[in-house]
């Protein structure tokens, strides 16, 4: 009976935040009407199955969702986290608080994490998942100058920020930039020059699309960064997560065990 409780409510948790990833890739935002909708559901199938059939866990559930509402809420109003990205924990938190026993056999070496707190593990997944982005923008930068393509001459450029400006933009034309939906410039046309960010300004893209078009024209080059949302990294991290512990590589990697 634990079986079937967990399938339905691994299925409505796949299914649910598939469906959010892709309403959040297509408008940019995501609608309270489906945290609120969601979370009671999640939340009386969660506490059923453990109070029928794991009631000592009872506790350990209250504390992953204290736990992760509390990161939540941190990385939100400290570290530009999304507030659907915010939600997204607090909810999965509710939903899917420990790795799914039906799976348990093929989680690659589980520890701790995955098996109590399994949102930290899902976001640790996401944030990896993410980073390869960054590194692909680093090998993409490393090519250009290998191919001896200016990429920094017409701007004055800190010598910190040339490393971090590679790994999380790239060289793009304003015109093809227009076209691309979930991308945004990062240079500002100001009186004394060019200014190149780390961080998109996203409420005044099409405004900086134009100033940057008036200020070097249509097919000039202007450093970029694409505007994914990190709830689709969430959802990739947690399918990954249901079979990949990446804390468990960590302990390993440092002789540390449970």
């Amino acid at each position: 009976m634990e079986f079937v409780f967990e399938t339905v409510r691994l299925l409505f948790v796949s299914v649910f935040f598939i469906y959010l990833s892709w309403l959040d890739y297509r408008a940019r935002e995501v609608d309270n009407k489906y945290w609120v909708l969601a979370t009671p559901i999640f939340f009386g199938l969660t506490m059923l199955q453990i109070c029928l059939f794991s009631p000592e866990l009872l506790l350990m559930y209250l504390a992953c969702i204290i736990i992760s509402s509390a990161l939540a809420l941190g990385m939100f109003y400290m570290a530009g986290f999304g507030g659907a990205d915010a939600k997204a924990l607090i909810v999965l938190a509710i939903a899917m608080p420990f790795s799914p026993k039906i799976l348990s056999g093929l989680i690659i070496m589980p520890s701790i994490f995955s098996k109590f707190f399994f949102p930290l593990t899902v976001l640790l997944n996401a944030t990896l998942m993410e980073l390869l982005l960054a590194v692909y923008f680093l090998l993409k930068n490393l090519a250009k100058i290998v191919r001896h393509e200016s990429i920094f001459r017409e701007y004055k450029l800190p010598l910190w920020k040339k490393p971090l400006l590679m790994l999380t933009g790239y060289r793009t034309a304003i015109s093809k930039l227009e076209k691309t939906k979930f991308a945004y410039p990062l240079e500002k046309p100001e009186q004394t020059g060019i200014i190149v960010r780390l961080m998109p300004d996203y409420e005044k893209r099409n405004e900086r699309l134009e100033q940057l078009k008036q200020a070097k024209g249509a097919e000039a080059e202007v450093w970029a960064t694409p505007g994914l949302p990190f709830l689709i990294f969430m959802t990739a991290g947690m399918f990954l997560s249901l079979f990949f512990d990446v804390f468990a590589v960590f302990f390993q990697l440092f002789g540390v065990t449970f």
